[in-house]
């Protein structure tokens, strides 16, 4: 894969740990928060483009609910370490950031997931992240949702 190639030859910093048993639980991770939160957030975006006869609001209610399984399962898994595999930031927080940012909008991150609400606030503070949203922040008003996603305040 191409990140692989990236990560050994040009990263300063290693993005896929090096230790293989750490390396295969990154790309799990990595998977899950494309294809359990950022598809299904990808549902309820696609979903608001369409005319409101064609909506489909039972598969809009599933994905919500996959959403929300999601969080309690990465709430599970997370421990006291800053970044989901530990103390460096990994692949799995370059997934986590936009999947948990605009999922967020429809599935709310709440008080049920204390440490996955910890970890979203050090995501969107992280200087490299909170710039490109800062940037990116003009065009908020497009993103197809209810609602609308905005900086962290505070």
């Amino acid at each position: 894969m191409i990140i692989d190639y990236l990560d050994i030859h040009y990263a300063r910093r290693r993005m896929i740990p090096a230790d293989a048993d750490a390396a295969w639980q990154a790309r799990m991770w990595d998977r899950f928060f494309d294809l359990y939160v950022m598809e299904k957030q990808g549902k309820i975006v696609e979903d608001n483009l369409r005319p409101v006869e064609a909506r489909d609001p039972y598969g809009v209610a599933k994905a919500k609910e996959a959403i929300a399984k999601s969080y309690a399962i990465f709430e599970a898994k997370l421990g006291n370490t800053s970044w989901a595999l530990g103390d460096d930031y990994s692949i799995v927080d370059c997934a986590a950031s936009p999947a948990l940012f605009y999922a967020n909008c429809a599935v709310p991150i709440g008080k049920t997931t204390p440490k996955l609400e910890a970890y979203y606030q050090r995501l969107v503070r992280r200087p490299s992240y909170f710039r490109a949203l800062k940037e990116a922040e003009p065009f908020f008003h497009w993103v197809p949702m209810d609602v609308k996603p905005r900086l962290p305040v505070g």
